[in-house]
């Protein structure tokens, strides 16, 4: 199966569930309105310096599994038309890989799909009719 990692912001219970469930030690995390920080120890104790707000949050970097038909966002495609030449597409809203397949037209082929990351390099993560490592 696929990971993908992405980061995603949860609320301080949000993060110590998440925390637990995925059996985190030894890890630190910042609140992103303050200095407040939260910290899972190697039995996965919870330990937290200060207040924290019931609004604040916290950015968390996790894997998620991905498939074919899972919705994704900055999908880009490369696409292949019957005289060989290649054209890249940039999908601006959540679109799973197997939807753009069947929704292009019979001349053109996809090659591959890459996402496309905030500081604007692409991750390849389908290449010749499959999913890659």
């Amino acid at each position: 199966m696929v990971k993908i990692k992405t980061k995603k912001l949860m609320t301080l219970p949000e993060l110590i569930q998440w925390g637990w469930d995925n059996e985190i030690e030894n890890e630190h995390y910042v609140s992103n309105v303050d200095e407040a920080s939260i910290y899972f120890d190697k039995q996965s104790f919870v330990e937290i310096d200060c207040e924290i707000d019931k609004t604040e949050t916290f950015t968390v970097e996790v894997e998620d599994e991905i498939t074919e038909f899972t919705d994704l966002d900055n999908l880009v495609e490369i696409v292949e038309n019957s005289c060989g030449y290649l054209k890249f597409m940039k999908y601006s809203f959540p679109i799973s890989i197997r939807r753009c397949i069947k929704n292009n037209p019979d001349a053109m082929t996809s090659k591959a799909f890459h996402i496309l990351n905030k500081d604007m390099t692409m991750t390849l993560i389908w290449k010749d009719g499959k999913l890659v490592d």
